[in-house]
This record gives structure tokens, C-alpha cells and sequence, in this order.
């Protein structure tokens, strides 16, 4: 797979565990035919921040070559975060910011593993 594949990849795939993450911690709240539904509905605006902000940063990392699985999970967490302070304005729950940021965080890892398969030859040939 190539970098620019995985890179786009991991960019569509990096939402959806942030909007897992929000559906099952609302899970109680929800019928069971609506868990589809609140996904689809979660991945929209997971997605939208997930351009606004993670795709500056992926550039501004991949400028520097800092793409590190430390760096991606740091800028996720306060991705994440940002996010939260944006969405709670101007009530804040801390432990609301924290569990966004770990979503964010979660997203961002996601993306990571997309990138290291671009880096490596998955499709087996020599």
C-alpha cells in the first residue's frame, strides 16, 4: 500500500472510534436498532474535526518528519480535547474533556496503524 493510500485510509478510518466511543458511552440511552444510526450520525462531525485539525497537524508532522507513534497519540489527546472545549463551551466537565480526548486519542492511533501499513509491503510481493 502506498503512503498516500494509507494516509487517506487512515484519514476515513480514524473517525469511526471516536464515534464507537461516544455511541456506547450513550449506549444506555439508546434502542438497540439505533446503534447504526447514532454511528453514522457521530462519524459526521468526528470527521469534520478530524480534517479541521488532525489533517494540519499530519502535514505539519509530516514536514518535519515526526510522524512517531508518540507524536500521533499526543496530537490526538489534545485534538480531542480542543474539540471537547469547542462542543462543552461554555460548560465545561472535565471528565467530559478527558474521555473526548481519549476518543481523540484512540482516533489518531488508528491512524498511525493505517500509515505503518503504507510504509511496509502488505501485499507480498518481493
Amino acid at each position: 500500500m502506498r503512503k498516500l493510500t494509507a494516509g487517506a485510509l487512515g484519514f476515513v478510518i480514524a473517525p469511526v472510534v471516536p464515534a464507537l466511543i461516544v455511541v456506547a458511552r450513550m449506549a444506555h440511552d439508546l434502542k438497540l436498532g439505533f446503534y447504526a444510526p447514532a454511528v453514522l450520525a457521530m462519524y459526521v462531525p468526528a470527521a469534520f474535526f478530524t480534517l479541521l485539525f488532525g489533517l494540519p497537524m499530519f502535514l505539519l508532522f509530516l514536514r518535519f518528519r515526526l510522524i512517531r507513534w508518540w507524536t500521533v497519540l499526543a496530537s490526538g489527546f489534545a485534538i480531542g480535547g480542543i474539540v471537547a472545549l469547542i462542543l462543552q463551551s461554555p460548560n465545561f466537565f472535565p471528565i467530559e474533556i478527558f474521555w473526548t480526548a481519549l476518543a481523540g486519542m484512540a482516533g489518531a492511533f488508528c491512524f498511525w496503524i493505517c500509515w505503518q501499513l503504507g510504509e511496509r509491503d502488505v501485499t507480498g510481493a518481493p
